[in-house]
């Protein structure tokens, strides 16, 4: 499974976010240049096993379609999508699991 995390100057949220999403395989941080000099969102994601690509953000919509058109993930299906703070409590993650195991993929 994978998961694409958005942000836009999320340096204090992102850690939390992508914790929440290490049940994924294939993480894949969107970062939506801010401009904001003292940004350290993308700086805040070397510790983990993800991917960070940049796309300058206009709105939502136009971000997501960019994503699915232009990356190459692991996975064409179970897609998580999180932005700003949001993240998968332990009641989704369980949730999330056992939806999947339903359809038998490899994560059970």
């Amino acid at each position: 499974m994978f998961s694409i995390l958005y942000t836009y100057s999320q340096q204090i949220d992102i850690a939390a976010c992508i914790e929440s999403a290490m049940l994924s395989d294939d993480i894949i941080v969107v970062g939506s240049s801010s401009g904001d000099s003292g940004d350290r969102t993308l700086e805040n994601t070397h510790p983990y096993p993800v991917r960070v690509v940049e796309d300058p953000f206009e709105n939502h919509g136009k971000q997501r379609v960019w994503v699915l058109e232009s990356i190459i993930t692991k996975y064409d299906l179970n897609v998580i999508y999180l932005a700003k703070k949001e993240s998968l409590g332990c009641f989704e993650q369980e949730k999330l699991i056992t939806s999947i195991c339903k359809k038998g993929d490899e994560i059970c």
